[in-house]
């Protein structure tokens, strides 16, 4: 995600000729994080299983 980031912020100061394949890249790579941030914190917060069920 932090990659997406400075890839956008490159484009932005034109340091990185802006293109569509390069905004798709930055795009998939932001959503890449945001889906793997909430696996983990999904995965973190799950409770481990049922206490006292049956």
């Amino acid at each position: 995600m932090f990659l997406a980031v400075i890839l956008a912020f490159l484009m932005v100061l034109k340091v990185l000729e802006p293109s569509l394949g390069l905004g798709f890249l930055s795009f998939t790579l932001s959503v890449g994080g945001l889906i793997a941030g909430l696996i983990g914190a999904l995965s973190y917060f799950r409770p481990s299983g049922r206490d006292g069920d049956g």
